[in-house]
């Protein structure tokens, strides 16, 4: 039996709430996973995790999180399980999780968002800092 788009929610909660905890990262204010999907249905969907400081910064190299938490299957499975969503127009999704275990979930609706070229843009960024 597939699960629901809640249940779906609350194990990426758990991964990634579980993930920060054993990383690095003693001291943050939110952990975010922001996925995109194209409309005509495919599995096409482009994401990422980031985390955000004490001081509101964000910290866009979080390598140790994204391999602890391997939430990939589990976005796959957000945009087949759509239909169960309470909003079913949704074309992406940002889900914050905080350092208390309280999350918060924002639907995107712009059927356009999986093609945002700036959507890795502060990655891009940090590394050219690096150079």
């Amino acid at each position: 039996m597939s699960k629901n788009f809640d249940e779906i929610i609350e194990q990426i909660v758990s991964i990634l709430f579980k993930a920060v905890n054993q990383s690095e990262f003693k001291e943050w204010k939110r952990v975010y996973l922001d996925a995109r999907f194209k409309p005509e249905g495919s599995a096409a969907a482009i994401s990422k995790i980031r985390l955000i400081d004490p001081q509101d910064k964000l910290i866009s190299k979080v390598t140790s999180i994204s391999r602890k938490a391997r939430v990939g299957p589990l976005i796959m499975d957000l945009w087949r399980s759509k239909n169960t969503a309470s909003h079913r127009d949704w074309y992406g999704i940002v889900l914050s999780i905080f350092p208390d275990g309280t999350h918060h979930l924002e639907m995107n609706y712009n059927p356009n968002c999986g093609e945002d070229p700036d959507f890795y843009k502060e990655l891009r960024d940090s590394l050219s800092e690096d150079t």
